[in-house]
């Protein structure tokens, strides 16, 4: 005789455990996190008043006015929120001049000296494949040259960056 259905037990189902959800990570938060570096850049040049100097021309204007300017493109992406590689432009230097790199680039070694000028552009030329370059770099600007940048990345660099803006802005 075969027993139906109804009377036979439930089987107990597996617990099966919940996994947390990540909040997920926005499209544009390289975006993010660029501008925030930029804003960040801006602010720490401010004077007093909120005055900055353009790095290519020198034309001098509030902080709000100015546009961080990248002496390495930011397609580039080891160099893209290195501070050394961003200074407040103004819109025409940054805009119509395309960059005005020439002048950007000797205001730049003026300012923080040939060295660090020398190590963003060995980065560069690291990022597209010059190995000479990349013997020239230290371990950890190496590194930084070989690594993903993917959403996470730039989500836990914004993490970091939004906490040194809002020191910044107190």
């Amino acid at each position: 005789m075969t027993a139906s259905r109804s009377d036979e037990k439930p089987r107990a189902r597996k617990k099966v455990p919940v996994k947390k959800r990540r909040k997920p990570i926005p499209d544009g938060i390289r975006t993010t996190c660029l501008t925030t570096m930029q804003r960040i850049r801006k602010l720490e040049e401010a004077n007093d008043e909120g005055m900055v100097r353009c790095i290519s021309c020198g034309k001098v204007m509030h902080w709000k006015e100015a546009q961080g300017g990248h002496y390495i493109p930011r397609t580039v992406r080891p160099t893209e929120i290195d501070p050394d590689n961003i200074w407040p432009q103004c819109p025409q230097c940054n805009g119509v001049r395309h960059g005005n790199l020439l002048d950007y680039r000797y205001r730049l070694s003026k300012r923080i000296g040939e060295e660090r000028v020398r190590r963003l552009e060995d980065m560069k030329a690291a990022y597209y494949g010059d190995e000479e370059a990349m013997e020239r770099l230290d371990p950890d600007d190496q590194k930084e040259v070989r690594r993903k940048r993917g959403k996470v990345y730039y989500a836990e660099r914004y993490a970091e960056l939004k906490a040194h803006l809002k020191e910044l802005e107190r």
